[in-house]
């Protein structure tokens, strides 16, 4: 997901209809640390589209003379699949 000033324009997500979906805003905790702290996030409880998700939020600084960050990117999994990848391994071992 692409977020811009915490709004989500862009969204590879798709609700169960195969349609992308531009997500709910950035909750105001992650717009104080990422986009003005132009800190990264990794967080284990992201909910998209009612499914669970762990997820990393990146700042996307502004090339600009300020370097303020405006626009942030969300990269997740699904959490079950992370659960399922993690079982099949430990399985292995």
């Amino acid at each position: 997901m692409f977020y811009y000033e915490g709004e989500c324009l862009i969204s590879t997500a798709t609700d169960d209809g195969s349609v992308a979906t531009t997500g709910d805003p950035l909750p105001e905790k992650l717009v104080q640390t990422v986009l003005r702290n132009k800190t990264a996030v990794f967080d284990k409880d992201v909910e998209v589209n009612g499914k669970n998700y762990y997820g990393y939020y990146c700042p996307l600084p502004d090339t600009a003379a300020s370097q303020e960050a405006f626009a942030c990117v969300f990269v997740g999994r699904e959490k079950s699949e992370i659960v399922a990848l993690h079982k099949a391994e430990s399985a292995k071992n």
